[in-house]
């Protein structure tokens, strides 16, 4: 890799008529390699080349690759020459767009020399190598200050997340209801899936294979990059087998809000980073997939468990939010701008944009303690909080992300502000619940919620506050109350601006990672378009259009599945990935460690990262629901529901 963009080059040196020493950087990470970069020299004896040999390592650890170049110059001396490539737009480089001359490549030195027999050196062998053994090493041992070399690491990834229809808690929670995905199978159609998981593997170019061997693992060194690496990704997908005659259904059914898992399991390794046999400050470590079982359990259950902190992954829909259509509720301790710049409503917008410069993100100036709070109306059930902060997009400092940093949130039946706006009175007060975030907050912070009994925290005020010095930057908080949202806050209609519908009237989503509902804005009594994050895979469009739910205890069920018995199929791709080690970082006690850049590579595994569904009854994707209208008899009493107490909802996936 001799320009750092992760894949290795090819390196061509050779002697061009009329031009001299010629070094050519050719890119091959595809079927058909490419010229990348090139350097022409005829000078100081270049301009005749024999016995010519060329090597590339790294010399001085920043990750690239030198390229160092051997021959016999026209003198008939022996000379070496230097030669660093840069990551440059690549230009195809033809006789008539680049018939001679330098393009992304820079001469660092030369050393040439005649005497004591170095002339006309017809055998030149050139060889780069660790000559005093300074590389950056990683020894198999445990990291300074701990005993712990490897652990097994079961890693959740979530694939899916059902939401039973909506139903009203206090009148229909004893009623039937429920949601189910998974795949059918039959006649001859088989071999279509419902999920697939897809993951990737980085490692350095010199660590990597190695770590893994067969029987026990032996403690060895071996060379490891302290930057740059190489990734390679495959999808991992179950499919069925060819059946005829019969029908199979395989997948999860639950009579409330529910995950579908694929349990991970690694093998991780704990390497010390060593430099002249000589233990320095950072750690490497190596995972490996040892395969995944896939489950499924209530999101309930998946909130409650206390084991999985670390691995615990909010399962939230933006469109819940209880700061949603509340915007004129929140308020902060100073402007940075104007209200319509840096105000207090832009995080509670529904809007996550991290850029400063597109008007969503509230600042305040850079003072002792700055704080945003927002009134939620009542007291609410509270059961996580997400906290988005601003980008580096237009910092004028080394990082704006940074500010986030060492943040409370507290939460409360009254106006905190009332009580004291000095974080370290307020962390201490009777009837306020604090919450603390130690060290600098990334893109995206989810604080769950709960009590020790593991129900939601009441409150109506949520603030959040820095706890030292400095400017407070927030692009959007999100409240969410239980995972159970009642009806009224449910959208009434979806809709991709980014979809489409193609000849045959089949839905095609679209793939730019927003879609919109429509909820009931409380506040004005409308119902308002909200752009929520996610692709639109099925907008479930006329599939409940006449049917409504009310008194008589029926049953209202659905299915997902095919038009004129035509499978279908769409793939998407999402970018969320799931660090493994964290988990193994913790118990190893390396976690205050410094990590040298680049010298810790991790086992990712994608989070429907390559997505295929298939949307057919013959071999497919297959999602289902059911809810059971209000009961007939309450308390022993029979009930005689007026006729306004019915209503309606369009599913979508």
């Amino acid at each position: 890799d001799s320009d750092g963009d992760g894949v290795a080059e090819v390196i061509l040196a050779y002697l061009e008529a009329a031009y001299g020493l010629t070094v050519t950087s050719l890119d091959a990470e595809v079927p058909t390699i490419v010229p990348h970069n090139r350097w022409q020299d005829k000078l100081d004896g270049r301009d005749q080349v024999r016995a010519l040999n060329v090597d590339a390592a790294d010399l001085d650890r920043d990750g690239l690759a030198e390229i160092v170049a051997g021959f016999q110059d026209g003198s008939s001396a022996l000379q070496l020459v230097r030669i660093n490539d840069l990551i440059t737009a690549t230009v195809p480089i033809t006789e008539a767009t680049a018939p001679t001359g330098t393009y992304g490549m820079m001469l660092v030195d030369t050393w040439r020399d005649g005497n004591d027999g170095r002339t006309n050196a017809t055998h030149i062998d050139v060889a780069l190598a660790d000559w005093d053994n300074n590389s950056l090493k990683a020894q198999y041992a445990p990291a300074v200050g701990s005993t712990l070399k490897c652990k097994t690491v079961i890693e959740p990834q979530l694939t899916s997340a059902v939401f039973i229809p909506p139903f009203w808690q206090a009148i229909q929670d004893g009623q039937y209801m429920y949601g189910s995905v998974g795949k059918t199978e039959s006649k001859e159609k088989s071999n279509e899936t419902a999920l697939s998981s897809s993951y990737s593997h980085s490692a350095s170019g010199y660590f990597g294979v190695g770590v893994g061997v067969e029987g026990d693992v032996f403690s060895f060194a071996t060379s490891v990059k302290a930057t740059a690496g190489y990734e390679y990704s495959a999808t991992e997908t179950r499919t069925g087998s060819q059946t005829k005659g019969e029908s199979i259904a395989v997948g999860w059914t639950n009579f409330n809000d529910f995950l579908v898992v694929d349990d991970t399991t690694y093998d991780c390794y704990t390497y010390q980073l060593m430099q002249s046999d000589t233990p320095v400050d950072g750690t490497a470590r190596f995972c490996e997939n040892q395969g995944l079982k896939n489950r499924s359990l209530s999101l309930d259950a998946w909130d409650m468990r206390d084991d999985i902190d670390l691995q615990w992954v909010p399962v939230a829909r933006d469109w819940s939010s209880l700061t949603l259509f509340q915007d004129h509720k929140a308020t902060q301790s100073s402007l940075a701008g104007t209200p319509a710049t840096s105000g207090p409503a832009l995080a509670a917008d529904g809007n996550t944009d991290g850029t400063v410069a597109n008007g969503s993100v509230m600042q305040t100036q850079n003072e002792a303690s700055p704080w945003w709070q927002i009134d939620l109306g009542s007291v609410q059930d509270i059961s996580k909080i997400r906290v988005w902060n601003r980008n580096n997009v237009g910092c004028t400092i080394s990082s704006c992300m940074n500010q986030l940093t060492d943040f409370h949130v507290f939460i409360s039946d009254s106006d905190p502000g009332t009580i004291s706006n000095d974080p370290n009175v307020l962390k201490s007060a009777p009837g306020i619940v604090p919450l603390f975030h130690p060290g600098v907050a990334s893109r995206v912070t989810t604080l769950r919620t709960l009590d020790e009994n593991f129900q939601p925290i009441r409150g109506r005020f949520v603030r959040v506050q820095l706890a030292g010095t400095g400017v407070l930057s927030l692009a959007e908080v999100q409240v969410f109350g239980p995972n159970h949202v009642e009806p009224d806050r449910y959208p009434v209609n979806v809709t991709d601006p980014d979809g489409k519908t193609d000849s045959s009237g089949k839905y095609v989503p679209g793939t730019d990672g927003w879609f919109y509902v429509q909820l009931y804005n409380p506040e004005t009594g409308q119902l308002e378009w909200v752009r929520t994050r996610g692709n639109l895979l099925w907008n479930g469009h006329n599939v409940l259009t006449n049917q409504q739910i009310g008194d008589g205890d029926s049953t209202l069920t659905w299915s997902l599945g095919t038009t004129d018995g035509v499978s279908r199929s769409t793939t998407t791709a999402t970018s969320h990935t799931a660090k493994v080690g964290a988990e193994f970082d913790v118990e190893a006690g390396i976690i205050p460690v410094k990590v040298q850049t680049g010298g810790s590579y991790e086992y990712g595994t994608g989070f429907g990262r390559e997505e295929t569904q298939t949307i057919s009854w013959e071999s497919g994707f297959e999602l289902d629901g059911g809810v059971q209208g209000f009961p007939r008899v309450v308390n022993e009493q029979v009930v005689q529901w007026p006729a306004q107490c019915r209503y309606g909802f369009q599913p979508y996936y």
